[in-house]
């Protein structure tokens, strides 16, 4: 178990849906696919944000969109 994967509140793990969709299911631009693979992902210019360390490398990038490859089972 990684920390990373632990509620700081509770101290209790949480599954991937818990940590990263409940949040933000409601937003207007998500969409999910299932039976997906992504073959590529498309990344933004470096950004930093003035006075907030970023490490290792000091800047962030964002996914700008992704291409994906259809399973068919």
């Amino acid at each position: 178990m990684v920390p990373s994967s632990i509620t700081f509140i509770n101290q209790t793990r949480e599954d991937s849906a818990t940590a990263y969709l409940d949040g933000v299911v409601d937003r207007p631009n998500l969409h999910l696919a299932t039976g997906q693979t992504v073959t590529r992902i498309w990344i933004g210019d470096k950004y930093s944000i003035p006075g907030i360390h970023i490490p290792p490398f000091g800047y962030l990038r964002r996914a700008l969109g992704v291409e994906v490859s259809h399973l068919d089972y």
